[in-house]
């Protein structure tokens, strides 16, 4: 059973939560002030459900961390959702919530949530048997009986995350902990001092940050690309010498992290070709170079993509209790069709939302975002007008991406241009048109 803890002063309010969620299967747990988001470990939750308020008061995300965070707005606004977002939330509602956005939102954050105990942390989880997918799963099961770094590459919305796990489940760490570092949505600066630990006083060691945090299981360094180059460093220094030391103060204070841990690290990007422009260390190519997997895209997997869809509708048509949906012969044959740029992450995505939209016994081409008649998809996405933060990012990318650069645009958000890019494919909204650029500067932090 998914674990959620309810963050909420107003009792009603906490209780028409813990209602909902209970409803739908949760497992909840209460608290009534900002601090009581520690209580996300000592209970083992994988999910925390929160008063939007209270960031302003405690960094409650901080306090959960690495639990992921939705919060709750009474009177949501652009302004405060781009500030949740800044600040890593994972999503951000507004109350009243719709109960199956509600659910649908700890359901995502919980699947995210690496000890998130959601049944799909093994092999069984990739649909499919295409012949890229059994050497995958061979290859993985390679990996798991040997004890060095690993490097799983692969295009966004492959699975790599779920490959990631697979490899941790399958290997003799699986009774120790899996944590997540995703370098695309934590600030630069945290980087270094998340995975080792802050400065202590001199002789009590270091905190040992999340590499302390999975002594004997895996750390999965998520787009490994975005790290800086002296986290780099010291991840290097760890890999080859089984302790990253330093001294950081004229008193001595100093950090120690165990290397009791298996670093698992994953990147779309061309590694050797960032490391031939000095943005990646050799060191470190060299390390994760050794054992190398890749997550085939969709299109390469032939009818996995009946498998995976139909194993989508299932789940979801269960979950919105409304059981029997299938797909017609021409949805199947779109489907199939369609190049699939976001990869599994956009057939899942595109399911659920047909799945909730239909009223017959099977989902026709109608309720799929393709243009048939030109074989992609819709230039303009018809998202719900909630108050959710996807909703909000929606609903401002198409206001102004044709006065904005890519650039400018995730600057207005607040996030990263692969951020922009990676919710651009996951909520299906394309690029229109492209302005003129300037000269490209390095991006923050590499050489």
């Amino acid at each position: 059973m998914m674990r959620v803890l309810v963050l909420e002063r107003d009792a009603a309010k906490r209780q028409r939560l813990r209602a909902l969620l209970e409803d739908n299967a949760f497992e909840v747990f209460e608290a009534t002030a900002a601090p009581g988001a520690r209580q996300a470990h000592g209970n083992r939750v994988q999910t925390v459900l929160a008063d939007a308020l209270l960031l302003a008061e405690h960094d409650i995300i901080a306090l959960a961390h690495p639990v992921p965070v939705i919060l709750i707005a009474h009177a949501p606004s652009v302004g405060q959702a781009v500030e949740c977002m800044r600040k890593g939330a994972s999503d951000y509602l507004a109350w009243p919530c719709e109960p199956e956005r509600l659910v649908a939102a700890v359901t995502a954050a919980t699947s995210r949530f690496p000890n998130g105990a959601t049944g799909t942390d093994d092999l069984s989880a990739f649909v499919g048997a295409s012949p890229p997918v059994r050497e995958l799963k061979e290859r993985i099961h390679e990996a798991a009986a040997a004890a060095g770094p690993v490097f799983l590459r692969g295009e966004p919305g492959t699975g790599k995350e779920l490959a990631a796990r697979a490899l941790h489940h399958a290997s003799d760490r699986r009774y120790a902990p899996l944590i997540v570092l995703n370098c695309a949505t934590t600030d630069e600066a945290s980087i270094e001092p998340a995975l080792f630990g802050y400065d202590v006083a001199p002789g009590e060691g270091g905190s040992g940050g999340l590499i302390g945090a999975a002594h004997d299981g895996t750390l999965l360094i998520k787009d490994i690309d975005l790290m800086p180059v002296a986290a780099q460093t010291r991840l290097v220094r760890l890999l080859d010498h089984g302790a990253a030391r330093e001294n950081n103060t004229s008193a001595g204070a100093q950090t120690t992290t165990d290397a009791a841990v298996r670093v698992v690290a994953t990147s779309h990007q061309d590694l050797p070709q960032l490391a031939a422009n000095g943005h990646f260390l050799d060191q470190l190519l060299d390390a994760l170079g050794q054992t190398t997997l890749h997550v085939p895209p969709l299109r390469d997997r032939g009818d996995d993509v009946v498998q995976i869809a139909q194993a989508v509708l299932d789940r979801t048509s269960a979950k919105l209790n409304k059981p029997g949906i299938g797909f017609s012969a021409a949805a199947l044959a779109a489907l199939c069709n369609h190049p699939w740029p976001g990869n599994v992450r956009e057939l899942k995505n595109t399911v659920e939302r047909a799945a909730g939209l239909c009223d017959a016994p099977a989902i026709d081409t109608d309720l799929l975002p393709f243009d048939l008649s030109e074989g992609g998809t819709s230039a303009e996405p018809a998202p719900e007008t909630t108050g959710s933060l996807e909703d909000f990012f929606v609903r401002f990318v198409l206001a102004n991406q044709d006065q904005y650069t890519e650039t400018e645009l995730a600057s207005q958000l607040g996030i990263s241009r692969k951020s922009l890019w990676e919710r651009r494919q996951r909520l299906n909204i394309p690029r229109r048109r492209t302005r003129k650029r300037g000269p490209r500067r390095p991006a923050a932090g590499l050489r």
